[in-house]
């Protein structure tokens, strides 16, 4: 397609992201992430509540600028309408409040930060979610704690490698003909929890030889890309999330084959069920600006609320490929 929405990165870097978007492969800020993993080690801090994009409305598309504060920026490539790079953050440069408010009004811009050459240390990647507001310890007790430097919210996401030659592929994937382990969908982090986070600093401790990359995609544009007749049938609509992950039970926009759960899920499973369902808005409007954001994660999805039929789940069906076919784009 003539517009790439989505970016994929190695994140080598820090990188922290809100919902604009959506990862996977999630939603950032004002993005969408997903990830397919065959070996990496994730550490994370989460950061407290907020809404999305930035408070002027116009973006500040900066090629490169340096500032006298002595970090610099540019735009994380002419392909994209979102994110950022950063150098030159250090913990000197952090002790500087008009520094911490430059980060802020970058993100909020932008919505998503990498920054490059920063330690490369759990201290560091704490001090740089504080900039962004107080942190938040993860909600569930099986998620593992990193145990050096930890601080509240920092998780440790990791696999190890597997030999597969026995036939146990419980808990891969296959997508586009490959195997895949650690593969997670479009999400937006948390969304089982009634507040969502403002942001989430993520950070490689090491790197898979091999994939380990993490995209990112733009809820904004892809809003605006989106098909005009479904993306008006669900406006106005939320969506209902509930803590599950297993990818055997996912049951929107699924676009690979599972195998089985691996030993252990039902444990989260398990402690997940005392959680009340969550829900939020599929499309969303900024109090300042307006932008509208399309903010739907199939991961960990329900259904529609009050749409729990064969209607409902057929229309949201048809938005979850949807977004598929766009956040790919």
């Amino acid at each position: 397609m003539a517009q790439m929405v989505g970016a994929e990165l190695g994140l080598e870097a820090i990188a922290p992201i809100g919902h604009r978007a959506i990862r996977n492969w999630h939603i950032v800020r004002r993005a969408i992430q997903n990830a397919a993993k065959p070996l990496r080690k994730w550490s994370k801090a989460a950061i407290s509540t907020a809404l999305e994009n930035g408070p002027s409305g116009k973006s500040r598309r900066c090629e490169e600028r340096n500032y006298m504060t002595g970090i610099s920026v540019k735009d994380l490539g002419p392909e994209y309408k979102f994110g950022s790079i950063v150098h030159g953050v250090t913990w000197d440069t952090l002790k500087d409040e008009a520094v911490r408010q430059q980060l802020r009004d970058i993100f909020e811009d932008r919505g998503l930060i990498v920054f490059e050459g920063v330690e490369a240390s759990g201290k560091m990647q704490a001090e740089l979610s504080k900039v962004f507001g107080p942190l938040k310890d993860h909600p569930t007790s099986t998620t593992p704690r990193v145990t050096e430097d930890y601080v509240p919210g920092l998780i440790d996401m990791h696999s190890q490698p597997r030999d597969i030659s026995n036939g146990d592929l419980r808990g891969l994937v296959k997508k586009n003909g490959k195997i895949l382990t650690r593969y997670s969908p479009w999400h937006f982090d948390h969304c089982y929890n009634d507040e969502l986070n403002l942001a989430g600093v993520l950070r490689v401790v090491k790197n898979s030889p091999e994939g380990g990359r993490t995209g990112f995609a733009d809820g904004v544009t892809i809003y605006k890309d989106f098909d005009p007749e479904l993306r008006a049938k669900i406006e106005g609509i939320n969506v209902i999330y509930t803590l599950d992950t297993r990818l055997t039970t996912m049951r929107f926009g699924r676009d690979f084959e599972t195998f089985g759960d691996v030993p252990g899920m039902q444990k989260v499973v398990e402690e997940a069920k005392v959680f009340p369902r969550a829900m939020h808005p599929a499309v969303f409007e900024h109090p300042t600006n307006g932008e509208k954001v399309l903010h739907i994660g199939p991961w960990m999805s329900v259904g529609l609320e009050h749409h729990e039929d064969a209607e409902g789940e057929a229309l949201f069906e048809a938005a979850c490929q949807e977004l598929n076919k766009r956040a790919y784009a």
